[in-house]
C-alpha cells in the first residue's frame, strides 16, 4: 500500500485537482495566486520534475508542507480503497494508445477531453 500511496501522491502532484490558490492582502489590497500546478513542476523542488516517478514520495523523507488539511488522511485512505477494489475487480484497458492529455485550468485541474478507459471483469 506505500508504492499505491506514492503513485497517488505522484498524480496529485502532477495534476493538483485545484491547480492555483487566490488570496486578497486587504491593507494595500494586492491579490496574490499561488500557482500549485507549476510550484510541483519546480526542478530545485522535484527533480525531474515532468516525469512520473511515485519513488519520490517512497525516501522516508518528509516534504515540508506548512498545511495539510484536517481530512487529508481520511481522503486518501478512500482513494486507497476505492482503487484497490477496482483493480480487485477489473482490469483496466486504455481505449486510446499514447493518449497524451491536454489540461484546462479552471477553478478545477480538468482534461479538454474525456479520459476513456475500458473495465473488464478479472
Amino acid at each position: 500500500m506505500k508504492y499505491l500511496e506514492a503513485t497517488i501522491k505522484e498524480i496529485l502532484r502532477l495534476y493538483p485537482s485545484v491547480p492555483f490558490i487566490r488570496r486578497i492582502i486587504e491593507e494595500d489590497f494586492m491579490l496574490v495566486i499561488l500557482y500549485i500546478y507549476d510550484l510541483h513542476r519546480r526542478e530545485d523542488l522535484f527533480p525531474e520534475p515532468e516525469q512520473f516517478r511515485p519513488e519520490r514520495f517512497l525516501s522516508g523523507e518528509k516534504m515540508n508542507f506548512t498545511f495539510i488539511p484536517i481530512s487529508q488522511r481520511f481522503a486518501m485512505q478512500e482513494i486507497k480503497y476505492m482503487l484497490s477494489e477496482m483493480v480487485r475487480h477489473f482490469k483496466l484497458f486504455p481505449t486510446v494508445k499514447n493518449f497524451k492529455p491536454t489540461m484546462k485550468v479552471d477553478l478545477v485541474l480538468r482534461t479538454d477531453d474525456p479520459i476513456r478507459i475500458k473495465f473488464a471483469l478479472r
